[in-house]
């Protein structure tokens, strides 16, 4: 593993928020956690129930692979990881709960489905697969970005310096999510306007650095509203049992050290669904 991996995986596993929170909201025995990654989702679940219940973390990624089966080596860790794709099939063995924590818009960004990424299929794929996956009174619990439903409306954000210009500049370049959304924007001095749903992501990958911009500017963060991913889990025979969506804890005071002013939105949503 390189040291900019490992590095990664460690800024991901600071980013707890509503993480935490996720395993008191667990149902069954069997718990599986999808696209691990860096283990916090793992540790958290570990840290709550010890070996009492099953622990399942799976991963694709042979990074993700190799620096959680290091990081079970070094902790002496109860749960297990599997490599599985879950827009590939169901898991082979029924489960209780599925965690997707901050990894369905990564599906959403980096599937290729019907010869295109940023293809909704990738993720009622994954949800189908993981309905299967369910045993009876099992349960999804998601959290993961939202998108705007003011994603098409005009907007404005203004930067503090030009080093914002520069990294728009540089975003709008890279960035090929919302590809149906016109790449219509105006800068006047430091103000950008245009769509909000490619600002927000805008604002997303400025606020998070040049560490992670690499990788994250492959991704929507925001893809489903929070209203629109209700209809869609009740259309796929999940019930729906809790819904919202959040501006993130603390986030706020991140964003106003490097923009002058912002339209008010959602970061976050967290669901719970389960299968009757």
């Amino acid at each position: 593993m390189t040291p900019s991996s490992s590095r990664y995986y460690r800024i991901m596993n600071t980013s707890v928020s509503l993480k935490s929170e996720i395993p008191e909201y667990v149902v069954g025995e069997r718990i599986l956690d999808v696209g691990s990654g860096g283990g916090v989702m793992l540790d958290a679940l570990e840290k709550k129930f010890g070996d009492t219940k099953t622990i399942i973390g799976t991963e694709i990624s042979p990074i993700a692979i190799e620096y959680l089966t290091d990081k079970k080596r070094e902790n002496k860790s109860h749960w297990t990881l599997d490599k599985h794709n879950f827009v590939d099939g169901s898991y082979p063995i029924k489960v209780d709960t599925i965690i997707f924590s901050s990894i369905l818009h990564e599906i959403y960004s980096y599937t290729v489905t019907n010869g295109r990424k940023f293809n909704l299929t990738s993720v009622t794929k994954a949800l189908d697969n993981a309905y299967d996956s369910l045993n009876p009174g099992g349960r999804i619990i998601i959290r993961d970005g939202v998108k705007s439903p003011d994603y098409k409306e005009i907007k404005s954000v203004t930067v503090r310096t030009e080093e914002g210009i520069e990294f728009f500049n540089r975003f709008i370049k890279d960035f090929k999510g919302f590809p149906t959304l016109p790449r219509d924007f105006n800068i006047e001095d430091r103000t950008i306007t245009g769509p909000f749903g490619i600002l927000q992501e805008f604002i997303f990958k400025y606020d998070w650095g040049p560490i992670s911009y690499d990788r994250e500017i492959h991704e929507q963060f925001g893809y489903l509203t929070n209203s629109t991913y209700n209809e869609l889990l009740e259309s796929m025979e999940f019930t729906v049992v809790a819904s919202r969506s959040y501006f993130e804890e603390g986030y706020r005071e991140f964003l106003d050290k490097i923009f002058e002013s912002y339209p008010k939105f959602d970061t976050n949503q967290f669901i719970i669904a389960d299968k009757l």
